[in-house]
């Protein structure tokens, strides 16, 4: 009886102790732990299992003793062993106690085996995002931007063309950009794939010398950034004066639907090579 009494008692230590390893103080703020809940199901049934048993165990270690006690009258042996037997019983029963209290002194949380969900694990967001785009990665089922109205011009590449102009523009042809945008309010990016006329604006057919920029970059330096987004909202670039005609009529080029998709095809290679749309499809490629 002593020794299933010793055993009743490490049965109940036991998940306590495993338990502890993961459960932390509740000081400063909520707790958090990786034990996971079906884990922590089984700790508690075992934990109950083992109370209820070793209570059942020291009970009747009590009555055995006690009709052990009852039955040696005139047998000094008999109830001395009786005696042993129920003293070691209520030791079972105090060490059991003292156990459990010793363990809610510590911490509460190694007896109740309450546990806090784990909070919520976000991907790691970039601090500057290159681009503020207008829709999603979806295939557009409308002409222009439709696989099939872009297959002409991008081959087995149609369909994430489709998801690009669904990004950059919302399968808008006039769509004009609302972070390309220069220093006196003029716009620079736009149309279906949002074609850069400051870059592009020669190959497509524009007159030279529309805008004047200041820095390294083709658009200029960075003069604005986004307080939330990071990404640039205003760059050092203008419309030179007496040019703003000729900055309209590039616009009307760069928003005419057939010449913007020609001339995505052509920088892309047919899809093939999506670098000055890199941002757009490194998020859209996982979405095919």
């Amino acid at each position: 009886m002593q020794r299933a009494l010793t055993i009743s008692l490490a049965l109940l230590l036991l998940p306590l102790l495993v338990l502890a390893a993961n459960t932390p103080a509740p000081v400063g703020g909520p707790s958090f732990t990786s034990t996971p809940k079906s884990l922590q199901t089984v700790i508690q049934n075992i934990f109950n299992l083992a109370l209820l048993v070793s209570g059942i165990l020291a009970f009747g270690a009590v009555i055995y003793g006690a009709f052990m006690y009852t039955f040696s009258a005139g047998n000094p042996g008999m109830q001395s062993d009786a005696r042993d037997q129920i003293l070691q019983a209520f030791l079972g029963l105090a060490l059991l106690l003292g156990g459990y209290l010793v363990l809610n002194l510590i911490n509460p949380n190694l007896t109740n085996m309450t546990l806090s969900p784990l909070p919520a694990v976000e991907a790691p967001k970039s601090p500057y995002n290159p681009r503020y785009l207008v829709g999603n990665c979806s295939l557009l089922t409308s002409p222009w931007g439709d696989p099939d109205s872009l297959r002409p011009y991008f081959g087995v590449n149609a369909e994430m063309a489709s998801r690009i102009v669904n990004q950059e523009s919302g399968n808008r042809p006039f769509a004009e950009s609302s972070m390309d945008k220069c220093k006196d309010g003029n716009k620079f990016s736009m149309g279906l794939f949002q074609i850069n006329i400051i870059a592009h604006g020669g190959n497509l057919g524009c007159e030279a010398g529309i805008f004047e920029t200041n820095g390294g970059g083709t658009q200029g330096n960075c003069l604005r950034r986004n307080p939330v987004k990071k990404y640039c909202e205003e760059w050092d670039c203008k419309v030179v004066a007496g040019k703003e005609a000729a900055y309209n009529s590039c616009k009307a080029i760069a928003k005419d639907p057939q010449r913007n998709i020609e001339y995505a095809s052509r920088i892309s290679n047919k899809g093939a090579n999506w670098g000055p749309w890199q941002y757009t499809y490194d998020l859209c490629k996982g979405a095919q």
